[in-house]
């Protein structure tokens, strides 16, 4: 095999590799929803009342689904990105999640429709730039509920 042939197939394969799965856009560009058929937790709408900005609440609306049981000790992963830097990557108890930032949910969830809504607001001292947070999320059985990536710019 020619030194060409070989640097265009690994070329060629590495674009294959990086291939970003399917998703859906939801509030309005800001976040990407990559659920599956499979996932415990099925998102049907996610919509800000406006542009994530300093000092400033937003208003969070989640409608979705829950086609099973979640429980005390599911999890969420959670990644957290400044520009390119990681600044916080953990994995925190998904019933404590929901409670803490304000869903009005407390487990153990039964299956069927859920229609929350949340408000939070960022700090006056956080620094512009682009921020980056991946969710994604597990039941105690290891079953995926979710797994939603939002991006915005302050």
């Amino acid at each position: 095999m020619k030194l060409s042939h070989f640097f265009t197939t690994l070329i060629a394969l590495q674009g294959i590799s990086q291939a970003e799965e399917p998703y859906r856009v939801l509030a309005g560009g800001l976040v990407k929803d990559y659920g599956v058929a499979s996932d415990v937790m099925q998102l049907h709408s996610l919509m800000f009342d406006s542009k994530p900005r300093k000092n400033h609440p937003i208003k969070v609306q989640i409608a979705g689904l829950f086609k099973d049981t979640i429980s005390k000790g599911s999890k969420v992963a959670v990644n957290v990105k400044y520009e390119a830097i990681n600044l916080l990557k953990l994995d925190i108890d998904f019933c404590d999640f929901i409670v803490n930032i304000g869903t009005g949910l407390k487990c153990p969830i039964s299956p069927g429709q859920f229609n929350v809504s949340m408000t939070q607001k960022i700090s006056s001292f956080t620094p512009p730039g682009k921020y980056q947070f991946t969710l994604t999320g597990y039941s105690s059985k290891r079953a995926r509920l979710f797994k939603d990536i939002a991006e915005f710019k302050l």
